[in-house]
């Protein structure tokens, strides 16, 4: 009886496959929730001031996300920052979240979007936080 569990996985697994959408494994993007929408205006100048509009947040609110005027300078406090926000750069190829206590450097945010995890640098050390 054990020999015949494979081509019986392999039907299960192709009946499943027919019945998903070709799309069913991408991730869905989130709109914005009516209730919490820019105003014409408000997107407007978002636009004008260099901005795009995002839904942000837990709330799926929109939002402008403006860049930042000191994207990519070296600090190792977000004060340093316009942005108010000194990370480390996660994404890099082989990255390892710093010991505990380590001083290290980071760089000023490109945008002023402050949701989702980073690394913060604040006085020198990087704190791993989340933020919706």
């Amino acid at each position: 009886m054990i020999g015949t569990t494979g081509p019986f996985l392999l039907l299960t697994a192709a009946i499943i496959g027919l019945a998903l959408p070709a799309n069913a494994g991408a991730p869905a993007r989130p709109q914005p929730d009516p209730r919490h929408r820019l105003s014409d205006a408000e997107r407007a100048d978002c636009i004008a001031r260099g901005g795009h509009t995002a839904t942000l947040g837990m709330l799926n609110g929109e939002g402008c996300v403006l860049p930042m005027p000191d994207a990519g300078k070296i600090c190792t406090d977000g004060s340093q920052c316009k942005g108010g926000s000194c990370l480390l750069d996660d994404r890099k190829p082989g990255f390892k979240p710093p010991k505990p206590g380590r001083l290290v450097k980071g760089q000023c945010a490109a945008t002023d979007y402050g949701f989702g995890c980073a690394w913060r640098v604040n006085k020198g050390r990087a704190n791993g936080m989340c933020v919706d």
